[in-house]
Parts: structure tokens; C-alpha cells; sequence
């Protein structure tokens, strides 16, 4: 990837589940913890417990969760949109069968979305880390479970090597 710590992290806008525009550098001065990921991937459906258990610990920080799911079309869309309030039939235990905390964005035609193209995204799950200025921390960050000390240490105003 060609993304390096420091740099702007590349802006996007893409649409939540009710249609509305939401754009990533609406959340400048706050660290975000980006999760590009889909209905459709086991081992990122998989993670969601680990999510959750992150999300809650940092439910009072200067952080947000960022879900950008890569759905194909509109059928897809719609599953992405029960599976996110928790209402999918297969893994609505995995959220209690409750909505998925976080800020949820589709990105339609998957890998193909012009919008993350920047991002380079080639595999799901695919976490990256950006900084409270908008910077790129880390391009290829750790899964939910191992990424505490890094979102401690930004929180801190620290920057951390790879």
C-alpha cells in the first residue's frame, strides 16, 4: 500500500444505512479506527465480538469506530442494513440482536468503490488507523483485539512505529 504514517489520510464520503452522506473528515480532532469490511466475510464477522468489547471500552474516548462495509449491489445493501441492526438471521446473536454501535457506511461495488479506491483495499477485514489530524497512523493497523495500546497512545498525543 502506498499509504504512509503522516500523510493526509485520503477523504471520502460514502452513505450510512438511512442514505445520509457521511465523510471522514467530519471527524477530524478525533482518532478513527476504520474497518473496511463486509456481510459477506467470516473472518470479519467474526471479529465483531472483539469490536464490540473495544468499543465499549473507549465508549467515553475521543474515538471513532468506522465501518465502511463492502457490499456488491443493492440486495446486498439491504442484507448490510438488517446485519447492522441486528436483525440477520445467521449472526444477530454475535450483536445480541441488537444495532451494531459505530458509525456504518456502505461502499457499493465492493473493492471497486471509487470513493476508498485510495485506500487500496484488497482484502476484508482491512483496519486502518488515523490520527486526530486527519493523518494516516497506521495503513495496515491491528484487528480489535489488539489494538488498545495504539489507540491509547494516539489519545496520549503519541505516535507509535509500526
Amino acid at each position: 500500500w502506498d499509504l504512509q504514517p503522516g500523510e493526509d489520510a485520503p477523504d471520502f464520503t460514502l452513505n450510512d444505512a438511512q442514505g445520509n452522506p457521511v465523510t471522514l473528515s467530519d471527524f477530524k480532532g478525533k482518532v478513527v479506527y476504520l474497518d473496511f469490511w463486509g456481510t459477506w466475510c467470516y473472518p470479519c464477522i467474526q471479529e465483531i465480538p472483539n469490536a464490540l468489547k473495544v468499543q465499549e471500552k473507549y465508549k467515553d474516548a475521543p474515538v471513532v469506530f468506522l465501518y465502511v462495509s463492502m457490499e456488491y449491489d443493492d440486495d446486498d445493501v439491504e442484507n448490510w442494513k438488517n446485519f447492522i441492526q441486528g436483525k440477520d438471521k445467521r449472526f444477530g446473536e454475535l450483536l445480541h440482536n441488537k444495532p451494531f454501535p459505530g458509525v456504518h457506511l456502505v461502499a457499493k461495488k465492493q473493492f471497486r468503490n471509487e470513493a476508498i479506491a485510495k485506500y487500496k483495499i484488497n482484502f476484508a477485514p482491512t483496519y486502518v488507523l488515523i490520527d486526530q489530524q486527519g493523518k494516516i497512523a497506521n495503513a495496515r493497523a491491528k484487528r480489535p483485539n489488539e489494538i488498545a495500546e495504539y489507540l491509547d497512545a494516539l489519545i496520549g498525543g503519541e505516535t507509535l512505529e509500526k
